[in-house]
């Protein structure tokens, strides 16, 4: 498991290293961790055909900031899959982070248990690429990774399933629907969706906007829910 570190100070940088060799030891994972002290050299690294899994990611440097970084990441070096949990001294930034997907967003000064929590959810995120969300429709039963899933839409005695892939339907109930997944990862955000918080890239006061572009209400009776996932979000991931 590749790990990059991206901070200009270099105390933080080994503070977090110190912090996932440890874990990695308690649990028996194997951490290659990197350490980068700008946004260019971890371009540098991609570009070069290197690859990462995760990376602690600063925002503010003198020269290309961590939003740049992300931004490359996500939208240029799209064929490469990386986890990244941003690290800031300022939290202004939040909302705006939303579109890169990130796992968390961690405030510093930051203790051992922030970098561990989020670095869990991360693991957690890699166990759940290889679950997959099981129907019937049409009398066939259907399975769907869940991480190819936008969201699911209550219509009646149907629920219909928005994936990467295609639209389905089949029948049931959004109470049995919550009971089957992991809260921090769908989330109910009114009485017709559930989304996977993983494709939200944008948050209004009423609205929500998946990576797909597809905007969905957030009801008045479930803002506290979507609150909490966001500031779980903030915490820890």
């Amino acid at each position: 498991m590749k790990i990059a570190i991206c901070d200009d100070i270099s105390a933080i940088a080994d503070k977090i290293e110190d912090i996932l060799e440890n874990y990695g030891d308690l649990n028996n994972l194997d951490l290659d961790i990197l350490q980068f002290i700008d946004t260019e050299s971890v371009e540098e690294h991609l570009l070069n055909g290197n690859s990462i899994d995760l990376i602690f990611l600063d925002i503010e440097f003198p020269e290309k900031s961590g939003i740049d970084l992300a931004n490359f990441i996500r939208n240029i070096k799209k064929d490469c899959v990386i986890e990244i949990i941003f690290i800031s001294g300022s939290d202004k930034y939040f909302r705006d982070l939303l579109e890169f997907q990130p796992i968390s967003f961690i405030s510093k000064p930051f203790v051992n248990s922030d970098i561990i929590k989020s670095f869990e959810v991360f693991l957690k995120r890699l166990d759940a690429l290889s679950f997959k969300f099981q129907y019937k429709s049409g009398g066939t039963s259907h399975l769907v990774p869940l991480n190819e899933i936008f969201y699911f839409e209550s219509e009646g005695k149907k629920i219909n399933i928005y994936s990467e892939k295609n639209t389905d339907s089949f029948y049931g109930t959004f109470s049995e629907l919550s009971e089957e997944f992991n809260r921090n990862i769908f989330i109910r955000i009114h009485k017709s969706y559930i989304v996977n918080f993983d494709k939200v890239t944008s948050i209004t006061r009423n609205n929500i906007i998946l990576s797909n572009g597809i905007e969905l209400p957030i009801g008045r009776k479930y803002c506290s829910q979507v609150e909490d996932a966001i500031l779980k979000m903030r915490s820890y991931g």
